[in-house]
């Protein structure tokens, strides 16, 4: 009897243990089965997002070589307007004597307290001789920095120094003929002006018993350029181009230089 009993407890044993020998073998391949499942989720969001950032990355090159070929266009264009229009060199490399930013400091006190004011009114009046026209405006430009650390390059790339909001009133009188070579001058003059510009009604024409009468805001220009001048932003990120003397430098695209009348 005890013989049975003995076999009885060795048959339960032998079989308990098949049965955790069993359930062991079954929760390691489930463990092993959470294991590949997670590495191949893993995976699998790896290669999606590979997937989406190589296509990312080709929009992104494209994206590249147009704005290079945007920020190459505006600097031809911006370096044929500091050729082209009356310029202003700055030049604040830091030095020991802060001798270049007291040289562009010069440059600074002369442009605007002498040679630009003088240079608008000669081109206007030339303009206003050759076309025929009776021209009456007044030209007022402010002051300009009193220190050389007060000198800083427009983030635009364009200065504007007259006073009163940067505009001159202009007046204009003589023929539709006569009107129009006047705006032919000063579109080819060395000075950068733009009409109409600024939010204002613009250019406004009447037409009297002495003739025809043009009443504008101009807004003349002073072009940056040296080693310290910034590229515009509009430009490089606009990269086109319109006609001529007369357009939009802060505002639009970078105009096409033209030359000067003879």
């Amino acid at each position: 009897m005890r013989e049975a009993l003995l076999r009885r407890n060795i048959t339960i044993i032998s079989i308990a243990s098949v049965v955790l020998a069993g359930l062991i073998l079954l929760i390691m391949k489930l463990r092993f089965f959470d294991t590949v499942n997670a590495d191949l989720t893993k995976s699998n969001g790896l290669f999606n997002t590979a997937v989406t950032t190589g296509a990312d990355l080709e929009k992104n090159l494209i994206a590249e070589r147009i704005a290079l070929n945007n920020k190459s266009f505006a600097q031809q264009q911006t370096n044929a307007f500091r050729q082209r229009f009356r310029s202003l060199s700055f030049n604040l490399e830091p030095t020991p004597d802060e001798g270049p930013r007291k040289a562009t400091w010069r440059r600074y006190l002369n442009e605007y307290y002498s040679d630009y004011g003088v240079e608008l009114r000669r081109v206007l009046i030339q303009a206003a001789d050759e076309s025929g026209v009776i021209l009456t405006t007044s030209v007022k430009v402010q002051a300009p920095p009193q220190n050389p650390e007060d000198v800083g390059t427009p983030p635009g790339g364009f200065l504007k120094p007259l006073t009163d909001g940067n505009l001159v009133n202009v007046h204009v009188t003589g023929s539709w003929s006569n009107m129009l070579r006047f705006f032919e001058r000063i579109n080819q003059s060395e000075v950068l002006m733009t009409v109409g510009s600024t939010g204002t009604t613009g250019l406004k024409v009447e037409s009297t018993g002495s003739g025809v009468v043009a009443s504008f805001n101009m807004t003349p220009y002073l072009v940056a350029s040296g080693p310290s001048a910034q590229l515009p932003t509009a430009a490089v990120s606009a990269g086109t181009a319109t006609q001529g003397g007369i357009g939009s430098p802060t505002g639009g695209p970078v105009p096409q230089s033209t030359s000067p009348a003879p």
